[in-house]
C-alpha cells in the first residue's frame, strides 16, 4: 500500500485537476464581477461615483440606474460598483486556461487590456471567499476522485 502512495504524482493529479475545472474557475470569477467584486473581495474600482468618466455625479447616478436595470439581479452588489455588465458580450469573451503551474485569464474584446488596466488588474482570480468555495465544492471532490483511481485507496 506505502508503494502504491509513494508513486503518486500529486503534483501531476492537482494540475489536472484544475484543468477540468476551467470552466468552473471562469464561472466563479464572472460570478464575482457580476456581483461588483474584485479578487480581492473588495468592490470593483473605481465606482460609478469615482470614475472620470462621468462628469457629475448626476451622470453617474443615471448610468447606476441604467445598469440596475439591465445587469442580472445581484443580491449583494452595491448600485456604485461595476459590473462589467452591459449586454454580456465582454462576459462571454473571457476564458480560463492553464498554462505550465498557472492559471491564465483572458478575453478577446477588443477593449480588455483597457478594461484591466482601468480596474488596477484585480479582476482576474478568485477572491478568497470565491476560491475556498470553489476548493471545497468543485477542486477538492475531483482531486479526490483522481487519488482514489491512482491509488486505488478509498478517499475519505
Amino acid at each position: 500500500m506505502l508503494n502504491r502512495i509513494e508513486g503518486v504524482q500529486t503534483d501531476l493529479i492537482a494540475v489536472e485537476a484544475v484543468k477540468q475545472t476551467t470552466n468552473d474557475i471562469r464561472d466563479y470569477n464572472l460570478d464575482q464581477l457580476l456581483n461588483g467584486l474584485d479578487n480581492e473581495g473588495k468592490m470593483i474600482r473605481p465606482t460609478y461615483l469615482e470614475d472620470p468618466y462621468f462628469d457629475t455625479v448626476e451622470e453617474a447616478v443615471g448610468y447606476m440606474e441604467y445598469k440596475r436595470k439591465i445587469s442580472p439581479f445581484s443580491a449583494i452588489r452595491p448600485p456604485e460598483a461595476p459590473n462589467l455588465y452591459i449586454n454580456g458580450f465582454y462576459h462571454s469573451t473571457r476564458t480560463v486556461k492553464v498554462m505550465g503551474d498557472k492559471i491564465v485569464y483572458d478575453s478577446t474584446f477588443e477593449e480588455a487590456d483597457e478594461i484591466d488596466r482601468k480596474y488596477h488588474h484585480k479582476l482576474d482570480g478568485l477572491n478568497p471567499a470565491s476560491r475556498k468555495h470553489f476548493i471545497e465544492n468543485v477542486l477538492r471532490p475531483l482531486w479526490k476522485r483522481y487519488m482514489e483511481i491512482a491509488t486505488r485507496l478509498k478517499m475519505e
